[in-house]
């Protein structure tokens, strides 16, 4: 996958407080999390700025002043859609009110009781973190700023945005080095340009809808960085990055993240269960071995790789056999693996999860239906009949992708792939998983009998390109180049007949 780069001088104005964190971000693009990470914690609290940390290098948060003078995180005008109660902002005191006001259970009853923090506290902690605030101004002066962040001796440290350039104006006459941004939307041209840099601004933060390669281009040829916002789609972080965007604001961080190293489960199945993505030793599989169930390593796929086969008799109940993990699949990702039923009965489980039976899980039915299911109500499902490509006693290669939608965090777009190929798709209701468990497992469900090989899980929704990739096991990758076979030839080919 391509890697993206900047001139050094351009990142270092965005991330040069970040020594060690920053070489993540010349490689890959900086990622700000909007209003801390918004799609896993309350907007603008604590927990979103720590749901952010490890995963994000920036996150932006948006700061009004109180009745008293105090400035605290809120977005909106009012309290009224993100807190227990109602008001003004600006007509409330914070000692006494708003530090009284539930900002979680909004959001999840998980968070239940997450008070609204104060700017000191929010750049406290992100500090803390390793994690640059980026603090927006909504209102407030320059001169309430400045004493709170000199206070903390934080000036150098921290990055100003706001859509009021003239705040800027104020904030740059009262400190020579603090890094700004000046946010915006439409045009950007010249004019802009020179009118942010006529207040002092280091960088452009911009609504990303009208950014082309030419914007792009422009704001570099000034010497400066372009950072844009919110972005959470991640075909349109791609194209971004492809233009050499510098920086990116997004609710969803992990989706960024995880467009470099994605795969962050990959079970080889050679002899062990060893995790060999960058999820690292957390994610090994456990072979949990049951009173009435069987294992053992047996031919892979293809070519010289090995796979798992897993035998339980009887096939419900608790005591069979089947591999747990501690990975619980993100909003957005995609899970891959080569698997040969054996026989097709119902339910041969290919893989579920610990929450609910009837949700998270993937089986094959006794007419070779292959079916899977997010959502108990059945509004998320994708089905495919094997016996349209082969028999029971084949090696198939599934995927199954799914990603949140980004307007409405409700519902998911999910599509099943066989062997390379796009064969369903759908758009349904959202339900939050569970760990991951290979073969079965919960205790409401029927136990899988078969071979799985190269079992592969990834934190975003794979294109259709990458997962007919896929379909060529690492093992065998030099020996079909060598051969002439091209990725999208193989996938064209048609079922193999039995297993290698």
């Amino acid at each position: 996958m391509k890697k993206y780069s900047w001139p050094l001088a351009l990142v270092a104005i965005l991330t040069c407080s970040i020594a060690e964190d920053a070489s993540a971000a010349l490689s890959s693009g900086i990622i700000i999390a909007h209003r801390g990470n918004s799609s896993r914690a309350p907007e603008n609290t604590l927990a979103s700025i720590h749901a952010a940390a490890g995963i994000a290098h920036m996150t932006e948060f948006d700061v009004r002043t109180t009745a008293d003078g105090v400035l605290v995180l809120m977005h909106d005008a009012t309290v009224n859609r993100t807190t227990n109660g109602s008001g003004s902002v600006s007509n409330m005191d914070y000692y006494g009110q708003i530090d009284q006001l539930d900002a979680g259970s909004w959001f999840s009853s998980d968070f239940a009781g997450e008070p609204v923090p104060t700017l000191q506290q929010a750049v406290t902690t992100s500090l803390s973190l390793g994690v640059i605030p980026v603090i927006e101004c909504k209102t407030g002066s320059a001169q309430q700023y400045y004493d709170v962040l000199s206070g903390m001796g934080v000036l150098d440290d921290v990055r100003v945005i706001a859509f009021d350039w003239l705040f800027l104006a104020d904030m740059r006459a009262l400190h020579s080095d603090v890094v700004m941004g000046t946010l915006g939307s439409g045009t950007l041209g010249q004019t802009q340009i020179n009118q942010a840099k006529a207040v002092g601004a280091d960088f452009i933060n911009w609504a990303h809808g009208t950014i082309t390669q030419s914007e792009v281009d422009l704001v570099h040829a000034n010497g400066m960085p372009l950072a844009v916002w919110t972005v959470n789609d991640t075909a349109r972080m791609h194209a971004l990055l492809d233009m050499g965007v510098d920086a990116i604001t997004t609710d969803y961080p992990t989706r960024m993240a995880n467009m470099y190293d994605p795969t962050v489960v990959h079970w080889r199945l050679h002899g062990n269960l060893a995790n060999a993505g960058a999820g690292g030793s957390q994610y090994d599989g456990t072979l949990v071995q049951g009173t009435s169930g069987s294992h053992e390593y047996v031919a892979g796929a293809y070519c010289s790789s090995q796979g798992l086969s897993l035998n339980s008799e009887p096939r419900t109940g608790t005591e069979g056999v089947h591999v747990s993990s501690t990975y619980v699949p993100d909003d957005s990702g995609t899970i891959a693996l080569w698997y040969n039923p054996g026989a097709f009965y119902n339910y041969n489980t290919i893989f579920d999860n610990s929450t609910h039976e009837n949700d998270w899980e993937f089986w094959i039915y006794d007419d070779g239906r292959a079916r899977f299911r997010i959502n108990r109500d059945n509004s998320s499902i994708v089905t495919y009949n094997l016996t349209n490509l082969g028999g029971a006693d084949d090696w198939y290669h599934l995927a199954v992708a799914w990603e949140r939608q980004a307007g409405d965090p409700s519902r998911v777009h999910l599509q099943l792939y066989v062997d390379g190929q796009l064969r369903d798709s759908r758009t349904g209701n959202w339900t939050d998983p569970g760990y991951f468990l290979l073969g079965g497992g919960n205790p409401g469900n029927t136990y899988g009998i078969g071979a799985w090989d190269d079992v592969r899980i990834y934190q975003r929704m794979l294109t259709a390109e990458e997962i007919a990739a896929l379909m060529i096991p690492e093992p065998c990758s030099v020996l079909l180049l060598l051969a002439g076979l091209s990725v999208v030839a193989l996938t064209h080919l048609g079922r193999r007949n039995g297993p290698p």
